[in-house]
């Protein structure tokens, strides 16, 4: 009974560990943080953002405790800042039903829900994000020195 016991926690012990980001590959959390970056609708983040969103979390949160890792990464953001609005204005002789509206450089009709998404499918870029994490200095408390 005590070596199924031995052998339960020794399991335990390994897969926490692999699931904090020593055990190779990347913490959880930051696949959650640099797998959803927010951007404005159909852009993308540039594959280098991307691999070093990856690189900064894991290296922020690596050889830490539980708490001071989700101190470290909570409010933590990946993406490229504010995304755009389209700009709809007045009445057009195109556009029987509404305004007219632009997305960057591409025109479509107010309330015409296909013509939007091939707007935002056309005018969709790659572009550079940034990841943003609270100062460590918040986290001291918590955090081993």
């Amino acid at each position: 009974m005590n070596r199924l016991r031995a052998l339960a926690l020794a399991f335990f012990a390994l897969s926490s560990v692999s699931a904090c980001g020593d055990g190779g590959g990347d913490d959880p959390r930051c696949v959650a943080l640099c797998g959803d970056p927010s951007l404005s609708e159909g852009d993308s983040c540039s594959e280098a953002s991307v691999e070093g969103c990856y690189a900064s979390c894991n290296a922020r949160i690596r050889g830490e405790s539980n708490l001071c890792q989700t101190c470290l990464l909570e409010d933590a953001r990946f993406g490229d800042g504010p995304g755009i609005s389209d700009f709809c204005e007045g009445g057009s002789p195109e556009c029987a039903l509404g305004p007219r509206c632009e997305r960057r450089g591409c025109f479509y009709c107010m309330g015409d829900d296909a013509a939007r998404q091939a707007c935002v499918e056309m005018t969709g870029r790659e572009v550079s994000c940034d990841t943003d994490f609270r100062p460590v200095a918040e986290c001291a408390g918590l955090c081993g020195g």
